[in-house]
């Protein structure tokens, strides 16, 4: 039988990596030498260096989980916990859906492969990408995130999805109207 590490982690989820000779692969290992190395290139503004950095551990992080738990249970995973914790441009279209009593919808909705739309009609193939800075560059990013976040929009009306984006870093009031009128048009019924 296996054994599992068990202790808590930063989502308050019990961990469940199995323990190699005693020792947890998450918990048990020292990660200084390697955040100084990510600090160190940050600090240098030294983009090469901290993408290299950042991408190598992602992917030993990345090939690890895979390897343990397969491609489609890690993506479900990853899935589950972004619905567990939105984040914060997310908090704000949910709380103005809720408000508006535009409560039927999915979050998280996948498609794509490994992508999801933030929130979405499936049935009426109509979806909310809401963006925050998360969808602005970030130091080090040969390939901006907004590029990638277009080339997905463009996949999704390729598959016949209508997708309305919402930046939430801009004007707030103008993005809960657009918002709410998006939503009202994909409640059943109100299809042409």
């Amino acid at each position: 039988m296996r054994e599992t590490c068990g202790r808590m982690t930063k989502r308050g989820t019990k961990c469940r990596l199995t323990l190699n000779g005693g020792k947890c692969p998450t918990h048990d290992v020292d990660l200084s030498k390697r955040n100084a190395r990510v600090a160190k290139a940050f600090k240098k503004h030294d983009a090469d260096g901290f993408r290299a950095q950042r991408s190598a551990a992602g992917k030993r992080g990345f090939a690890a989980t895979w390897a343990m738990l397969g491609w489609e249970k890690a993506n479900e995973l990853a899935r589950e916990w972004r619905i567990k914790h939105p984040s914060e441009p997310e908090r704000w279209a949910i709380g103005v859906l809720e408000a508006a009593g535009l409560n039927h919808y999915e979050r998280e909705y996948p498609c794509l492969g490994a992508s999801a739309i933030d929130i979405a009609w499936p049935e009426q193939h109509m979806g909310i990408e809401v963006n925050g800075h998360q969808a602005r560059p970030a130091f080090g990013e040969t390939e901006p995130r907004a590029e990638r976040h277009a080339a997905k929009v463009e996949r999704l009306s390729a598959e016949g999805w209508n997708v309305l984006v919402v930046d939430a870093t801009n004007d707030r009031a103008a993005g809960a109207q657009d918002i709410i009128a998006f939503a009202r048009s994909a409640q059943p019924g109100n299809q042409d």
